[in-house]
């Protein structure tokens, strides 16, 4: 018998469960007391000996260098912050931790130095919006006179996707945003800067530096960047396999000979249990894939991302055979591969990472979970690659 309404519903909300689960445990541990244990409500760059490298490119005369800020933190009120290019000292100026500038033993206080400012957790409120305006000051004269003072003001909301081989220590998509900065007295326009939204490093800046046209982009660091996807995914672990334990537990009684005679809906024969199990594991498995593939894809790469996703084709497949829904459920998997593959390896274009957010394993997974309310099943008697084309047909 096909899966009846309510227990279909029970797959996809208990999947649904799992998605957003991630994202309110992360809310959880970060506002509830002690939660600072698993992830910390707001992240100062300067608050521990955290480092920024970033690829740096004077695209004026085509040298390439290795840039890197680093904190040194002294005590609760005062850090070090250092700067080098390759191995040459550019400058060094100091910090409260909480990233406010000093001009000799005063604080300048509400003014942050252009290598960082503070974002208010983008998991706690929306951390920013367009319009918002920073006051930052160049301690070492890094785009002009020492202790220059700039203006920082948001132009938009985006997400950043590194794609390039040598930012593989970032794990994934960033929410972010673009900044311009402005000299305070003249107006004009020194750079382009963008920014993580949820704890204010610097991602890329792209500008002029005495003269010349720079640009250098964040290739590794120490901070703690990706806290808040690293906890969202853990907790889509924990739920994800509690849920299908209770599933286990719900599927595996005869509930009509008990009190709960209202749980005699999870009262299935055999076949039924391991139909509605294989669903709402394979729910399971595409919410974690579409997880990595937004907030972890750096760590697979293509290839690695591809074959991935065709081993979930594949299992979609095996799953509309055994259960005799047919093939062509699982197609939408399919065609996020085959879409990726046009536009990566055919025309040679750079991975573009954004486009196997697409939830094509999703669709296909809810057109499988749509599947299992139909009555008339694949026909047994057609076989093999006759019974693909036909099912397809």
């Amino acid at each position: 018998m096909p899966l009846n309404g309510k227990q279909r519903l029970w797959i996809i909300l208990s999947t649904l469960l799992i998605a957003i689960g991630g994202m309110a445990g992360n809310q959880l541990s970060i506002v509830l007391e002690g939660g600072h244990d698993i992830n910390v409500k707001d992240a100062y760059f300067f608050s521990s000996d955290y480092y920024a490298t970033y690829s740096y490119i004077n695209e004026s005369n085509g040298i390439e260098s290795t840039l890197q800020i680093k904190g040194d933190n002294l005590d609760s009120d005062h850090t070090n912050v250092t700067i080098y290019l390759n191995d040459t000292l550019q400058g060094d100026f100091i910090v409260h931790p909480d990233g406010y500038v000093y001009n000799l033993d005063t604080l300048i206080d509400g003014n942050y130095s252009i290598w960082w400012i503070f974002v208010p957790n983008v998991f706690m409120m929306l951390g920013i919006n367009e319009g918002d305006t920073y006051d930052v000051i160049d301690p070492t004269g890094f785009c002009g006179a020492a202790f220059q003072n700039y203006s920082l003001i948001v132009d938009k909301r985006m997400v950043y996707w590194p794609v390039d081989p040598i930012q593989a220590n970032l794990s994934g998509a960033q929410s972010s945003f673009e900044a311009s900065m402005y000299e305070s007295l003249s107006h004009k326009k020194i750079a382009k800067v963008t920014f993580d939204v949820t704890c204010g490093v610097i991602e890329e800046w792209e500008g002029l530096r005495s003269g010349d046209w720079i640009k250098f982009r964040l290739i590794g660091t120490s901070f703690p960047i990706s806290r808040n996807r690293r906890v969202c995914l853990m907790f889509n672990l924990i739920i994800g396999s509690l849920l299908v334990g209770v599933t286990i537990i719900l599927i595996s009684f005869d509930w009509k000979s008990t009190k709960l005679k209202w749980l005699s809906r999870f009262t299935l024969e055999k076949n039924e249990r391991r139909e509605l199990l294989l669903l709402q594991g394979t729910g399971f498995l595409c919410v974690i894939l579409e997880v990595i593939d937004i907030w972890f894809y750096m760590y697979l790469g293509r290839d690695l991302s591809m074959y991935v996703h065709l081993g979930v084709f594949a299992w979609m497949l095996l799953l509309g055979h055994t259960m005799k829904y047919g093939y062509k459920w699982a197609l939408p998997a399919f065609l996020e591969v085959a879409f990726v593959f046009a536009i990566g390896w055919i025309t040679g274009e750079a991975y573009v990472p954004s486009l196997t957010a697409n939830i094509g394993s999703l669709i296909g997974w809810l057109a499988l979970v749509w599947a299992s309310s139909v009555k008339e099943k694949m026909d047994g008697d057609v076989k093999g690659v006759k019974k693909f084309f036909a099912d397809l047909i």
